[in-house]
Protein backbone atom coordinates (compact mmCIF):
# COMPACT_ATOMS: atom_id res chain seq x y z
CA UNK A 1 0.00 0.00 0.00
CA UNK A 2 1.17 3.73 -0.86
CA UNK A 3 0.52 6.25 1.26
CA UNK A 4 -0.91 10.13 0.79
CA UNK A 5 -0.46 13.73 2.40
CA UNK A 6 -3.30 16.16 1.57
CA UNK A 7 -2.40 19.67 2.10
CA UNK A 8 -4.77 21.92 2.33
CA UNK A 9 -5.48 25.36 4.68
CA UNK A 10 -9.80 24.92 4.35
CA UNK A 11 -10.42 22.07 6.65
CA UNK A 12 -14.32 21.52 4.99
CA UNK A 13 -12.33 20.98 1.71
CA UNK A 14 -9.38 19.15 3.16
CA UNK A 15 -11.78 16.83 4.62
CA UNK A 16 -13.68 16.55 1.66
CA UNK A 17 -11.16 15.49 0.13
CA UNK A 18 -10.09 12.87 2.62
CA UNK A 19 -13.60 10.83 1.85
CA UNK A 20 -14.33 11.86 -1.81
CA UNK A 21 -12.55 8.88 -3.47
CA UNK A 22 -12.07 5.04 -2.30
CA UNK A 23 -8.46 5.57 -1.32
CA UNK A 24 -8.00 1.92 -0.69
CA UNK A 25 -9.14 1.01 -4.19
CA UNK A 26 -6.44 2.88 -5.50
CA UNK A 27 -3.94 1.44 -3.23
CA UNK A 28 -3.27 4.21 -0.85
CA UNK A 29 -3.20 2.54 3.07
CA UNK A 30 -2.04 6.13 4.59
CA UNK A 31 -3.69 9.04 4.76
CA UNK A 32 -1.79 12.20 6.44
CA UNK A 33 -2.93 15.93 6.35
CA UNK A 34 -1.45 19.24 6.98
CA UNK A 35 -3.18 22.96 6.69
CA UNK A 36 0.13 25.13 5.52
CA UNK A 37 3.23 23.88 3.31
CA UNK A 38 5.27 24.62 6.33
CA UNK A 39 3.56 21.72 8.69
CA UNK A 40 3.33 19.62 5.36
CA UNK A 41 7.40 19.70 4.82
CA UNK A 42 7.99 18.73 8.64
CA UNK A 43 5.39 15.48 7.75
CA UNK A 44 7.04 14.73 4.62
CA UNK A 45 10.71 14.76 6.16
CA UNK A 46 9.56 12.15 8.26
CA UNK A 47 7.17 10.29 6.81
CA UNK A 48 8.65 10.36 2.85
CA UNK A 49 4.56 10.32 1.54
CA UNK A 50 4.57 8.29 -1.85
CA UNK A 51 1.99 11.07 -2.90
CA UNK A 52 1.39 14.37 -2.47
CA UNK A 53 -1.82 16.59 -3.16
CA UNK A 54 -1.72 20.15 -2.17
CA UNK A 55 -3.60 23.12 -2.42
CA UNK A 56 -1.28 26.06 -4.76
CA UNK A 57 -2.95 29.72 -1.95
CA UNK A 58 -2.05 28.79 1.56
CA UNK A 59 -0.71 31.05 4.73
CA UNK A 60 2.50 30.31 6.26
CA UNK A 61 4.14 28.71 3.04
CA UNK A 62 2.30 28.45 -0.23
CA UNK A 63 2.07 25.49 -2.52
CA UNK A 64 4.91 26.26 -4.81
CA UNK A 65 7.49 27.38 -1.91
CA UNK A 66 6.71 24.09 -0.27
CA UNK A 67 7.02 21.88 -3.25
CA UNK A 68 10.16 23.38 -4.17
CA UNK A 69 11.65 22.86 -0.30
CA UNK A 70 10.22 18.96 -0.75
CA UNK A 71 12.33 18.69 -3.75
CA UNK A 72 15.55 20.48 -2.25
CA UNK A 73 15.49 18.79 1.37
CA UNK A 74 14.23 14.98 -0.06
CA UNK A 75 16.24 13.62 -2.76
CA UNK A 76 16.66 10.16 -1.58
CA UNK A 77 12.68 9.37 -2.56
CA UNK A 78 10.96 11.27 -5.91
CA UNK A 79 7.78 11.80 -4.37
CA UNK A 80 4.93 12.57 -6.94
CA UNK A 81 2.75 16.14 -6.46
CA UNK A 82 -0.47 16.82 -7.66
CA UNK A 83 -1.44 20.28 -7.37
CA UNK A 84 -5.09 22.03 -6.91
CA UNK A 85 -5.47 25.53 -7.32
CA UNK A 86 -8.59 28.15 -7.93
CA UNK A 87 -6.01 29.96 -9.95
CA UNK A 88 -6.39 29.70 -14.01
CA UNK A 89 -2.75 31.35 -13.18
CA UNK A 90 -0.03 30.58 -16.49
CA UNK A 91 2.37 31.46 -14.30
CA UNK A 92 1.56 28.95 -11.33
CA UNK A 93 1.47 26.32 -13.86
CA UNK A 94 4.85 26.99 -15.17
CA UNK A 95 6.13 27.32 -11.90
CA UNK A 96 4.34 23.62 -11.06
CA UNK A 97 6.01 22.15 -13.99
CA UNK A 98 9.38 22.90 -13.07
CA UNK A 99 9.13 21.72 -10.09
CA UNK A 100 8.04 18.31 -11.61
CA UNK A 101 4.70 18.49 -10.49
CA UNK A 102 2.50 15.70 -12.34
CA UNK A 103 -0.61 17.22 -12.72
CA UNK A 104 -2.51 20.19 -12.33
CA UNK A 105 -6.27 20.18 -11.31
CA UNK A 106 -8.32 23.21 -11.38
CA UNK A 107 -10.87 24.24 -8.64
CA UNK A 108 -13.76 23.76 -8.47
CA UNK A 109 -13.07 19.88 -10.07
CA UNK A 110 -15.57 16.80 -10.38
CA UNK A 111 -14.39 14.00 -8.00
CA UNK A 112 -14.34 11.61 -11.20
CA UNK A 113 -11.66 14.28 -12.89
CA UNK A 114 -9.94 13.61 -9.45
CA UNK A 115 -9.69 10.22 -9.48
CA UNK A 116 -8.50 9.98 -13.00
CA UNK A 117 -5.26 12.15 -11.87
CA UNK A 118 -4.95 10.50 -9.11
CA UNK A 119 -4.58 7.24 -10.42
CA UNK A 120 -2.85 7.93 -13.29
CA UNK A 121 0.06 9.16 -10.81
CA UNK A 122 -0.33 5.76 -9.09
CA UNK A 123 0.30 3.67 -12.11
CA UNK A 124 3.64 5.96 -12.36
CA UNK A 125 4.48 5.08 -8.71
CA UNK A 126 3.55 1.28 -8.86
CA UNK A 127 5.99 1.78 -12.11
CA UNK A 128 8.47 3.19 -10.47
CA UNK A 129 8.41 0.97 -7.13
CA UNK A 130 8.82 -2.18 -9.89
CA UNK A 131 11.53 -0.95 -11.57
CA UNK A 132 13.39 -0.28 -8.33
CA UNK A 133 12.77 -3.30 -7.45
CA UNK A 134 13.96 -4.54 -10.56
CA UNK A 135 16.82 -2.67 -10.40
CA UNK A 136 17.77 -3.77 -6.63
CA UNK A 137 17.40 -7.16 -7.42
CA UNK A 138 19.53 -6.99 -10.76
CA UNK A 139 22.65 -5.19 -8.58
CA UNK A 140 22.35 -7.89 -6.20
CA UNK A 141 22.92 -10.52 -8.59
CA UNK A 142 25.54 -8.73 -10.70
CA UNK A 143 27.20 -8.24 -7.38
CA UNK A 144 27.44 -12.15 -6.75
CA UNK A 145 28.19 -12.52 -10.21
CA UNK A 146 30.89 -10.04 -10.20
CA UNK A 147 32.33 -11.75 -6.93
CA UNK A 148 31.76 -15.25 -8.95
CA UNK A 149 33.72 -14.23 -11.79
CA UNK A 150 36.71 -12.41 -9.50
CA UNK A 151 37.41 -15.22 -7.97
CA UNK A 152 37.52 -17.27 -10.82
CA UNK A 153 39.87 -14.69 -12.60
CA UNK A 154 42.20 -14.61 -9.75
CA UNK A 155 42.07 -18.51 -9.81
CA UNK A 156 42.80 -18.76 -13.35
CA UNK A 157 45.57 -15.92 -12.90
CA UNK A 158 47.60 -18.01 -9.76
CA UNK A 159 47.46 -21.10 -11.30
CA UNK A 160 47.87 -20.59 -15.11
CA UNK A 161 44.74 -21.54 -16.90
CA UNK A 162 42.16 -20.07 -19.57
CA UNK A 163 44.34 -16.93 -19.52
CA UNK A 164 43.26 -16.62 -22.94
CA UNK A 165 39.92 -15.63 -21.31
CA UNK A 166 41.20 -12.13 -19.52
CA UNK A 167 39.30 -9.70 -22.58
CA UNK A 168 36.45 -11.58 -21.41
CA UNK A 169 36.67 -11.02 -17.73
CA UNK A 170 37.86 -7.17 -17.97
CA UNK A 171 34.76 -6.70 -19.55
CA UNK A 172 32.54 -8.40 -17.33
CA UNK A 173 34.26 -7.17 -14.32
CA UNK A 174 34.27 -3.04 -16.04
CA UNK A 175 37.57 -3.22 -14.26
CA UNK A 176 40.82 -2.03 -16.09
CA UNK A 177 42.95 -5.27 -15.77
CA UNK A 178 46.28 -4.58 -18.12
CA UNK A 179 47.91 -7.08 -19.96
CA UNK A 180 51.30 -5.48 -18.70
CA UNK A 181 51.82 -3.96 -15.01
CA UNK A 182 53.67 -4.58 -12.53
CA UNK A 183 52.83 -7.55 -10.46
CA UNK A 184 54.26 -9.86 -7.39
CA UNK A 185 52.08 -13.09 -6.45
CA UNK A 186 51.82 -14.11 -2.96
CA UNK A 187 51.13 -17.46 -0.44
CA UNK A 188 50.32 -16.60 2.60
CA UNK A 189 49.68 -18.93 5.71
CA UNK A 190 48.09 -18.50 9.02
CA UNK A 191 45.32 -16.41 8.87
CA UNK A 192 43.33 -17.33 11.56
CA UNK A 193 40.07 -15.05 11.14
CA UNK A 194 37.94 -13.94 8.29
CA UNK A 195 38.05 -10.53 9.82
CA UNK A 196 42.22 -10.27 9.58
CA UNK A 197 41.54 -11.52 5.51
CA UNK A 198 39.04 -8.93 5.05
CA UNK A 199 41.30 -6.55 6.44
CA UNK A 200 43.94 -7.72 3.60
CA UNK A 201 41.54 -7.93 1.07
CA UNK A 202 40.30 -4.14 1.47
CA UNK A 203 44.09 -2.75 1.40
CA UNK A 204 45.38 -5.28 -1.69
CA UNK A 205 46.31 -2.73 -4.47
CA UNK A 206 45.62 -4.24 -7.44
CA UNK A 207 43.16 -7.96 -7.91
CA UNK A 208 42.69 -9.13 -4.57
CA UNK A 209 43.00 -12.86 -3.29
CA UNK A 210 41.70 -16.02 -3.23
CA UNK A 211 41.23 -18.59 -0.48
CA UNK A 212 43.12 -21.42 -0.88
CA UNK A 213 42.68 -23.53 2.30
CA UNK A 214 41.85 -22.92 5.74
CA UNK A 215 44.23 -20.01 6.60
CA UNK A 216 45.97 -19.87 3.28
CA UNK A 217 45.52 -17.40 0.67
CA UNK A 218 46.98 -16.53 -2.75
CA UNK A 219 46.89 -13.77 -4.41
CA UNK A 220 48.45 -10.66 -6.84
CA UNK A 221 49.58 -7.12 -5.42
CA UNK A 222 51.39 -4.26 -7.03
CA UNK A 223 55.32 -4.76 -7.09
CA UNK A 224 55.16 -0.94 -6.50
CA UNK A 225 53.36 -1.04 -3.12
CA UNK A 226 55.82 -1.00 -0.33
CA UNK A 227 54.09 -1.61 2.93
CA UNK A 228 51.17 -4.10 1.44
CA UNK A 229 50.84 -6.32 4.49
CA UNK A 230 50.93 -3.82 7.41
CA UNK A 231 47.52 -4.77 8.58
CA UNK A 232 49.14 -8.18 9.45
CA UNK A 233 51.67 -6.81 11.45
CA UNK A 234 52.18 -8.62 15.09
CA UNK A 235 50.50 -11.73 13.54
CA UNK A 236 51.99 -15.12 13.51
CA UNK A 237 51.28 -14.99 9.30
CA UNK A 238 53.90 -16.58 6.66
CA UNK A 239 54.00 -14.64 3.41
CA UNK A 240 56.14 -15.79 0.70
CA UNK A 241 56.69 -13.00 -2.26
CA UNK A 242 57.18 -14.21 -5.83
CA UNK A 243 59.52 -12.47 -8.19
CA UNK A 244 57.89 -9.27 -9.94
CA UNK A 245 56.68 -10.06 -13.31
CA UNK A 246 55.52 -7.76 -15.90
CA UNK A 247 52.51 -9.61 -17.49
CA UNK A 248 49.07 -11.10 -16.56
CA UNK A 249 49.72 -14.41 -18.25
CA UNK A 250 53.06 -14.83 -15.84
CA UNK A 251 51.91 -14.46 -12.77
CA UNK A 252 51.24 -18.23 -12.02
CA UNK A 253 55.48 -18.57 -12.10
CA UNK A 254 55.47 -15.54 -9.72
CA UNK A 255 52.74 -17.17 -7.59
CA UNK A 256 55.33 -20.29 -8.22
CA UNK A 257 58.12 -18.19 -6.67
CA UNK A 258 56.14 -16.71 -3.52
CA UNK A 259 54.98 -20.69 -2.50
CA UNK A 260 59.23 -22.11 -3.21
CA UNK A 261 60.01 -19.10 -0.77
CA UNK A 262 58.16 -20.20 1.98
CA UNK A 263 59.62 -23.64 1.51
CA UNK A 264 63.14 -22.37 1.04
CA UNK A 265 62.85 -20.50 4.08
CA UNK A 266 61.33 -23.50 5.90
CA UNK A 267 64.43 -25.48 4.67
CA UNK A 268 66.71 -23.39 6.04
CA UNK A 269 65.09 -22.86 9.55
CA UNK A 270 63.23 -26.24 10.15
CA UNK A 271 61.38 -24.29 11.67
CA UNK A 272 62.07 -25.25 15.03
CA UNK A 273 59.85 -23.16 16.82
CA UNK A 274 56.60 -21.81 15.94
CA UNK A 275 56.94 -17.74 14.81
CA UNK A 276 55.20 -14.95 16.92
CA UNK A 277 55.09 -12.08 14.76
CA UNK A 278 54.76 -11.78 10.85
CA UNK A 279 57.19 -13.21 8.52
CA UNK A 280 57.47 -11.89 4.89
CA UNK A 281 59.96 -14.10 3.06
CA UNK A 282 61.06 -12.53 -0.86
CA UNK A 283 61.81 -14.94 -3.54
CA UNK A 284 65.65 -14.77 -3.89
CA UNK A 285 67.27 -14.13 -7.56
CA UNK A 286 69.50 -17.26 -7.34
CA UNK A 287 66.50 -19.18 -7.80
CA UNK A 288 66.09 -18.50 -11.41
CA UNK A 289 67.76 -21.14 -12.65
CA UNK A 290 65.15 -23.41 -11.46
CA UNK A 291 62.66 -21.73 -14.27
CA UNK A 292 62.23 -24.78 -16.59
CA UNK A 293 61.28 -27.38 -14.04
CA UNK A 294 58.64 -25.00 -13.12
CA UNK A 295 57.27 -24.43 -15.91
CA UNK A 296 57.51 -27.74 -16.38
CA UNK A 297 55.71 -28.91 -13.12
CA UNK A 298 53.14 -26.06 -14.32
CA UNK A 299 52.64 -28.47 -17.58
CA UNK A 300 52.27 -31.45 -15.40
CA UNK A 301 50.17 -30.31 -13.15
CA UNK A 302 47.53 -29.16 -16.44
CA UNK A 303 48.20 -32.56 -17.72
CA UNK A 304 47.16 -33.96 -14.11
CA UNK A 305 43.32 -32.35 -14.59
CA UNK A 306 43.03 -33.11 -17.76
CA UNK A 307 43.68 -37.04 -17.48
CA UNK A 308 41.94 -36.83 -14.19
CA UNK A 309 38.54 -35.94 -15.89
CA UNK A 310 39.24 -38.31 -19.27
CA UNK A 311 39.59 -41.36 -16.56
CA UNK A 312 42.69 -42.61 -17.84
CA UNK A 313 44.65 -44.03 -14.65
CA UNK A 314 47.71 -45.63 -16.05
CA UNK A 315 48.23 -42.04 -17.67
CA UNK A 316 47.69 -40.26 -14.76
CA UNK A 317 49.75 -42.50 -12.48
CA UNK A 318 52.83 -41.96 -15.38
CA UNK A 319 52.17 -38.07 -15.26
CA UNK A 320 52.17 -37.96 -11.12
CA UNK A 321 55.33 -39.82 -11.25
CA UNK A 322 56.81 -37.28 -13.38
CA UNK A 323 55.80 -34.51 -11.75
CA UNK A 324 57.56 -35.69 -8.36
CA UNK A 325 60.69 -36.36 -10.80
CA UNK A 326 60.67 -32.44 -11.25
CA UNK A 327 59.59 -31.04 -7.90
CA UNK A 328 62.63 -33.21 -6.59
CA UNK A 329 64.89 -32.06 -8.92
CA UNK A 330 63.92 -28.67 -8.22
CA UNK A 331 64.48 -29.10 -4.64
CA UNK A 332 67.62 -30.80 -4.57
CA UNK A 333 65.53 -34.05 -3.26
CA UNK A 334 64.46 -32.13 -0.69
CA UNK A 335 60.83 -33.31 0.45
CA UNK A 336 59.61 -30.22 1.44
CA UNK A 337 59.53 -29.05 -1.84
CA UNK A 338 57.62 -32.28 -3.07
CA UNK A 339 55.63 -31.84 -0.23
CA UNK A 340 54.52 -27.94 -1.06
CA UNK A 341 53.96 -29.30 -4.93
CA UNK A 342 51.82 -32.29 -4.13
CA UNK A 343 49.97 -29.74 -1.35
CA UNK A 344 49.02 -27.13 -3.97
CA UNK A 345 48.30 -29.54 -7.04
CA UNK A 346 45.38 -30.89 -4.91
CA UNK A 347 44.25 -28.07 -3.84
CA UNK A 348 44.26 -26.45 -7.68
CA UNK A 349 42.42 -29.69 -8.65
CA UNK A 350 39.84 -29.66 -6.01
CA UNK A 351 39.16 -25.77 -6.71
CA UNK A 352 39.10 -26.76 -10.61
CA UNK A 353 36.08 -29.29 -10.08
CA UNK A 354 34.38 -27.56 -7.02
CA UNK A 355 30.98 -27.76 -7.47
CA UNK A 356 31.27 -31.44 -8.89
CA UNK A 357 33.37 -31.94 -5.90
CA UNK A 358 30.71 -30.73 -3.38
CA UNK A 359 29.68 -34.03 -1.79
CA UNK A 360 33.34 -35.12 -1.00
CA UNK A 361 33.39 -34.49 2.69
CA UNK A 362 34.77 -30.98 3.86
CA UNK A 363 37.13 -33.03 5.84
CA UNK A 364 38.36 -34.63 3.15
CA UNK A 365 41.40 -32.69 1.42
CA UNK A 366 41.80 -31.16 4.68
CA UNK A 367 42.81 -35.03 5.75
CA UNK A 368 45.05 -35.54 2.57
CA UNK A 369 47.01 -32.25 2.88
CA UNK A 370 47.75 -33.25 6.48
CA UNK A 371 48.58 -36.59 5.12
CA UNK A 372 50.77 -34.99 2.61
CA UNK A 373 52.56 -32.68 5.02
CA UNK A 374 53.30 -35.93 6.98
CA UNK A 375 54.53 -38.27 4.67
CA UNK A 376 57.87 -39.01 5.31
CA UNK A 377 59.28 -40.46 1.67
CA UNK A 378 58.84 -39.29 -1.54
CA UNK A 379 57.44 -43.05 -2.41
CA UNK A 380 55.03 -42.62 0.08
CA UNK A 381 53.89 -38.79 -0.67
CA UNK A 382 53.38 -40.59 -4.89
CA UNK A 383 50.58 -42.60 -3.31
CA UNK A 384 49.14 -40.14 -0.90
CA UNK A 385 48.85 -37.98 -4.23
CA UNK A 386 47.80 -40.80 -6.47
CA UNK A 387 44.92 -42.11 -3.89
CA UNK A 388 43.36 -38.21 -3.36
CA UNK A 389 43.25 -37.98 -7.10
CA UNK A 390 41.46 -41.51 -8.09
CA UNK A 391 39.23 -40.13 -5.36
CA UNK A 392 38.29 -36.61 -6.74
CA UNK A 393 38.34 -38.79 -9.60
CA UNK A 394 35.96 -40.70 -9.43
CA UNK A 395 33.42 -38.13 -8.04
CA UNK A 396 34.06 -35.81 -10.80
CA UNK A 397 33.14 -38.63 -13.75
CA UNK A 398 30.34 -39.41 -11.53
CA UNK A 399 27.34 -39.28 -14.01
CA UNK A 400 24.86 -38.56 -11.62
CA UNK A 401 26.89 -35.90 -10.36
CA UNK A 402 27.56 -34.17 -14.13
CA UNK A 403 23.93 -34.75 -14.52
CA UNK A 404 23.15 -33.03 -11.38
CA UNK A 405 25.36 -30.67 -12.29
CA UNK A 406 23.75 -29.54 -15.90
CA UNK A 407 20.51 -29.58 -14.89
CA UNK A 408 22.01 -26.81 -12.21
CA UNK A 409 22.61 -25.16 -15.30
CA UNK A 410 19.66 -25.56 -16.88
CA UNK A 411 17.85 -24.21 -13.79
CA UNK A 412 19.44 -21.25 -13.69
CA UNK A 413 19.38 -20.37 -17.04
CA UNK A 414 15.50 -20.29 -17.26
CA UNK A 415 15.03 -18.53 -13.90
CA UNK A 416 17.85 -15.74 -15.27
CA UNK A 417 16.74 -14.91 -18.81
CA UNK A 418 17.11 -10.59 -18.37
CA UNK A 419 20.80 -11.78 -16.80
CA UNK A 420 24.14 -12.04 -18.64
CA UNK A 421 24.10 -15.39 -19.40
CA UNK A 422 27.51 -15.80 -21.19
CA UNK A 423 29.56 -18.83 -21.07
CA UNK A 424 32.11 -17.16 -18.67
CA UNK A 425 28.77 -15.81 -16.24
CA UNK A 426 27.65 -19.25 -16.08
CA UNK A 427 30.94 -21.16 -15.59
CA UNK A 428 31.94 -18.55 -12.27
CA UNK A 429 27.93 -18.94 -11.32
CA UNK A 430 28.83 -23.07 -10.69
CA UNK A 431 32.25 -22.55 -10.11
CA UNK A 432 33.78 -24.18 -12.79
CA UNK A 433 36.33 -23.40 -15.73
CA UNK A 434 34.23 -22.23 -18.80
CA UNK A 435 36.32 -24.61 -20.75
CA UNK A 436 35.13 -28.04 -18.47
CA UNK A 437 31.46 -26.72 -18.19
CA UNK A 438 31.15 -26.23 -22.41
CA UNK A 439 32.81 -29.51 -22.75
CA UNK A 440 30.62 -31.18 -19.82
CA UNK A 441 27.27 -29.71 -21.48
CA UNK A 442 28.15 -30.49 -24.60
CA UNK A 443 28.93 -34.07 -23.63
CA UNK A 444 25.57 -34.66 -21.79
CA UNK A 445 23.43 -32.40 -23.68
CA UNK A 446 24.22 -32.89 -27.72
CA UNK A 447 24.23 -29.01 -27.95
CA UNK A 448 26.18 -26.24 -26.78
CA UNK A 449 25.20 -24.16 -23.63
CA UNK A 450 25.00 -21.52 -26.41
CA UNK A 451 22.86 -22.86 -28.08
CA UNK A 452 20.60 -23.43 -25.41
CA UNK A 453 20.34 -20.79 -23.98
CA UNK A 454 19.25 -19.26 -27.42
CA UNK A 455 16.59 -22.02 -27.74
CA UNK A 456 15.32 -21.35 -24.14
CA UNK A 457 15.48 -17.33 -25.10
CA UNK A 458 13.72 -17.97 -27.98
CA UNK A 459 10.76 -20.28 -26.31
CA UNK A 460 10.06 -17.36 -24.03
CA UNK A 461 9.72 -15.10 -26.61
CA UNK A 462 7.27 -16.86 -28.53
CA UNK A 463 5.21 -17.40 -25.26
CA UNK A 464 5.36 -13.89 -24.67
CA UNK A 465 4.00 -13.18 -27.92
CA UNK A 466 1.31 -15.47 -27.20
CA UNK A 467 0.06 -14.51 -23.84
CA UNK A 468 1.29 -10.72 -24.19
CA UNK A 469 0.51 -9.43 -27.96
CA UNK A 470 0.83 -6.09 -27.13
CA UNK A 471 4.45 -6.19 -25.67
CA UNK A 472 6.51 -3.86 -28.41
CA UNK A 473 9.28 -5.68 -29.68
CA UNK A 474 12.08 -3.02 -27.69
CA UNK A 475 10.07 -4.99 -24.24
CA UNK A 476 9.86 -7.95 -25.59
CA UNK A 477 13.89 -7.99 -26.34
CA UNK A 478 14.38 -6.72 -22.47
CA UNK A 479 11.82 -9.19 -21.17
CA UNK A 480 14.22 -12.42 -22.56
CA UNK A 481 18.01 -10.81 -22.03
CA UNK A 482 18.27 -8.69 -25.57
CA UNK A 483 19.52 -5.05 -24.90
CA UNK A 484 19.28 -4.74 -28.44
CA UNK A 485 16.51 -5.15 -29.97
CA UNK A 486 17.42 -5.14 -33.34
CA UNK A 487 19.82 -7.92 -32.88
CA UNK A 488 17.22 -9.87 -31.19
CA UNK A 489 14.73 -9.62 -33.81
CA UNK A 490 17.68 -10.90 -36.54
CA UNK A 491 18.21 -13.90 -33.73
CA UNK A 492 14.83 -14.85 -33.51
CA UNK A 493 14.05 -14.98 -37.28
CA UNK A 494 16.86 -16.69 -37.70
CA UNK A 495 15.95 -19.89 -34.99
CA UNK A 496 12.23 -19.44 -36.02
CA UNK A 497 11.89 -18.26 -39.93
CA UNK A 498 10.00 -15.57 -39.49
CA UNK A 499 10.37 -12.09 -37.35
CA UNK A 500 8.43 -11.31 -34.05
CA UNK A 501 6.30 -9.13 -35.74
CA UNK A 502 5.08 -11.85 -38.00
CA UNK A 503 5.29 -14.51 -35.71
CA UNK A 504 2.35 -12.48 -33.54
CA UNK A 505 0.24 -12.03 -36.57
CA UNK A 506 0.48 -15.11 -37.61
CA UNK A 507 -1.22 -15.95 -33.81
CA UNK A 508 -4.05 -13.60 -34.74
Amino acid sequence: MYSLLIVEDEEIIREGMKYCLDWAALGIGTIMEASDGESALAIAKEAKPDLVLTDVVMSVMDGIEFVARLRRDIQDKHIHVIMISGHENVDYIKSALKLQVVDYVLKPFHTEELEHVVRKAMEAIADEREKAARLSELEKAVTVTRSMIKERFMQDVLFGSDISLTDTYRELLDEWLPQRGAYRAFYMEGVRSAEAAERLRQQLPVLGMLPLNEGVYGGVISSEEMRPFACLEGMATRIGLGSRVEQLDAVHLSFQHARLALVERTREAELAEPHAALQIVPYEAKLLDRERLLVEAGQCEEAIIRQLEAGDREQLAGTVRRYVEVCLAFGGEGLPYLQAFGSMLLIRTKQHYAVLLEKQEPRRLEQALELVRSARSPFELEALINSALDEMGDIVRSKPEQRKLVRAVTDYVEQSLREELTLAHIAARVHLSPNYLAHLFKKETGTTLNDYVTSVRMEEAKRLLREEPGLLVLELAERVGYADSKYFTRLFKREVGINPSEYREKLR
